[in-house]
């Protein structure tokens, strides 16, 4: 090894330590925000001692409790307990509260909780939130969460050292992942991704009316993981340990990313914030890779990406609305054109592409996956002199259906068993407004051409966007040279002609009366923006490569630079407006949108005040002792009469096809007993009326079609990677 060769490796390994140093410099401290945001009031609060946060369970280490707020009287005070015992007390100055509490925790871990003492004074007496700090302590998620951070940013280290000072070495092993086009090229999707990710840069978070409810999937997949449950379709964390299906009804693969994160220690805030970037950085690359190969064009590529990443829908759908299912639709769209392309251009061998397309989109958003289903067809219309000619096309359209049915079984068939065998709130198949439309959820003319439209609430309507909203103007003039290109031309006008029908089904001069039935079925009809936001990108790269054949890195950033001028309205509203700083952030497990996946006859509002409650059908069952873990409850219970029939008795469990249950007695041997759903939408058992006593144990475990469905994906994923890796090798 030569000398100048040791010098750079102690100067990177210097670097490195230094870095990795200022990394991990937080390691051992903790806090965390509670956000209160309480006024007493004379007239509603009682005089004496209120809680004002819940329990909170804390490891050994000294703390200390920051509290703010508001006080004028000088009788207000505060309570800190420890493990239900009170060990610190004293009155508020009067002014401004920010109170510091010290205290410590022998123990190996012990419950914390604050209150305060209410004089009922006419003074305002506010506490706005309270901080718990430690600047030294062992926490397993802290040490877990930067030993990850650790190894990824020493890998990404090495990889750069190998590309600053082994560069022939370096690409030897990268391939062509190493040639400096794809070098620029991911450098500059990356980049862009960083961009448009820039308003989660910070610790604050944006105000969208659905990100609470996704949040609480992220989370209640993490809370399923360590419970042992995999996959992860009733979530634990929901509802007070009721343990709501939203997993077996809303596709959830993909955040199982977060969730990961969320178990290596990383905050929910942060995992929502890397998943987010990471589902613009895939959906630029996806359009980038899609246009770049149908049309052999680099530049092409890039500007379908630059046009696609910074449209306004999709960034709305992003930011304004936090809908994470539907984030996850713009990666796979540009997937099903590109397969669709290349089964209809002569390569029909390339239906694995339209599979993973489909695949993709089943197991993020049904209803991004039906509304991409009609896209299809449609464009397929236009190829029917093709598929009847070329028998290759259907035989490939079916490999892909088949093969995208058989890979998300594991989805989709405790899905369907679901529907069939238990009743939820969710009508999938039939509406009772089949005739019916609310016209309020469609845009006008004039909304579709508006430069910005604020969005304050779900049920508002959304806008399309500049400068996207002038490509088809622009495949006018253009068309005539793009006629030049055959293959490219003939996809070209469908992707014209689709985009406009999608457009205009967003509107109220699209006649959705006749087609009522898929109106209901995909809430909002402007949800069909985003295949025209799809469609436009792509046509916007192939109009770009024919206007423009020199320059092409000055054109790429004059896009850009018009495509940001378009945005600007929508970021300064964004930033300005909608977003919350990061201590006032609180997940509630409570927050289920819809409630559509409860059973039909639960009610969260009554769900919330039974608590742990077991319900029976007779007035004199008592409930001796319960234990709750996970989807787990057994409950020690005697009845002291002798009832005529047999006893119903209802588990603080949602009921999922899934449930069992088992009876155990002193003098008899356990028994299995048959669970239903309730008059409460609980699970639910009949005991016969000779049982006096016993124990009841209810669990979760998976059915037989959910033991066969999760085989025949992973049987259907093992040969697909086998016939590729064959191919590969061939």
């Amino acid at each position: 090894m030569k000398k100048h060769q040791y010098k750079n490796i102690t100067a990177w390994f210097i670097l490195c330590t230094i870095i990795l140093i200022l990394v991990n410099m937080d390691m051992f401290h903790f806090e965390q925000v509670i956000p209160v945001r309480r006024s007493f009031y004379p007239d509603s609060d009682t005089r004496g001692n209120q809680p004002v946060t819940q329990r909170i369970r804390l490891s050994q280490g000294s703390y200390r409790a920051v509290l703010s707020g508001v006080n004028e009287n000088k009788y207000n005070g505060y309570n800190l307990y420890l493990n239900g015992e009170l060990v610190k007390t004293d009155t508020f100055d009067v002014g401004t509260i920010d109170d510091v509490i010290p205290f410590s925790i022998e123990t190996s871990a012990a419950d914390m909780q604050i209150g305060v003492y209410y004089s009922q004074s006419s003074g305002a007496f506010r506490i706005e939130h309270i901080k718990i700090i430690s600047d030294f302590v062992i926490l397993k998620e802290n040490i877990i969460r930067h030993l990850f951070s650790s190894l990824v940013l020493l890998a990404f280290l090495i990889l750069l050292y190998f590309r600053v000072f082994a560069t022939a070495q370096y690409r030897k092993r990268m391939g062509r992942f190493a040639e400096p086009l794809t070098e620029k090229t991911s450098l500059f999707i990356f980049l862009v991704s960083l961009i448009v990710s820039a308003p989660l840069l910070n610790s604050g978070f944006p105000q969208s009316t659905d990100l609470i409810f996704h949040l609480m999937r992220i989370e209640g997949i993490k809370e399923s993981l360590v419970s042992g449950y995999l996959p992860a379709r009733i979530y634990e964390y929901t509802l007070n340990g009721y343990g709501y299906g939203s997993g077996l009804f809303y596709p959830d693969l993909f955040l199982y990313f977060p969730a990961i994160l969320r178990l290596l220690g990383f905050h929910i805030l942060t995992a929502y914030k890397i998943f987010t970037f990471l589902c613009n950085f895939f959906s630029m690359l996806s359009m980038y890779l899609f246009i770049s190969r149908i049309a052999k064009s680099r530049f092409a590529g890039l500007v379908a990406a630059i046009f696609y990443s910074l449209a306004v829908y999709r960034l709305a759908v992003i930011y304004f609305r936090g809908a994470l299912g539907e984030m996850q639709v713009f990666i796979f769209l540009p997937l099903v054109l590109w397969g669709l392309f290349d089964i209809l251009n002569n390569r029909p061998d390339h239906w694995l592409v339209f599979a993973a397309g489909f695949a993709g989109l089943l197991l993020s958003h049904l209803i991004g996956l039906a509304i991409s289903g009609v896209m299809t067809m449609f464009i397929l219309l236009f190829y029917l002199d093709r598929i009847v000619k070329d028998r290759r096309i259907p035989i490939a359209i079916g490999k892909a259906f088949i093969v995208t049915v058989l890979v998300t079984a594991f989805f989709w068939g405790p899905m369907l068993e679901q529907i069939l065998t238990n009743p939820i709130k969710a009508n999938f198949l039939f509406s009772n407004q089949a005739d019916q439309i609310n016209s309020s959820y469609l845009l006008t003319l004039r909304e579709i051409f508006s430069f910005f439209t604020e969005y304050n609430n779900i049920y508002q309507r959304l806008y399309f966007g500049y400068p996207l909203i002038l490509i088809p103007l622009i495949f006018l003039f253009a068309a005539k040279k793009i006629r030049q290109q055959n293959n490219l031309f003939r996809f070209s006008l469908p992707l014209f002609l689709t985009g406009l029908l999608f457009l205009a089904a967003s509107t109220n001069r699209f006649p959705w009366l006749h087609f009522a039935w898929f109106y209901n079925r995909i809430q909002f009809p402007w949800r069909t923006l985003m295949i025209p936001v799809c469609c436009f990108a792509a046509l916007g790269g192939l109009i770009w490569k024919t206007l423009f054949s020199k320059k092409h890195a000055w054109v790429i950033l004059g896009t850009l630079t018009v495509c940001l001028i378009g945005v600007i309205p929508f970021f300064s509203h964004l930033m300005n407006q909608k977003m919350y700083h990061g201590e006032d952030f609180q997940l509630e497990s409570n927050r289920i949108s819809g409630a559509e996946w409860l059973p039909i006859n639960a009610d969260s509002e009554f769900i919330d005040k039974n608590g742990n409650t077991v319900l029976a059908s007779v007035s004199d069952y008592v409930t001796k002792s319960f234990r709750r873990k996970g989807l787990t409850f057994s409950v020690d219970f005697e009845i002291n009469s002798e009832p005529a029939d047999p006893v119903l008795v209802e588990i603080p469990l949602l009921y999922y096809t899934g449930y069992r249950a088992r009876l155990e007695q002193n003098s008899n041997d356990p028994s299995e007993q048959k669970v239903f759903q309730g008059p409460h939408g609980l699970t639910s058992v009949q005991i016969d009326p000779d049982v006096k006593s016993g124990t009841l144990f209810v669990w979760y475990a998976k059915t037989l079609v959910q033991r066969i469905s999760e085989g025949v994906s992973l049987i259907t994923l093992i040969l697909i990677l086998l016939f590729r890796r064959r191919k590969i090798d061939a």
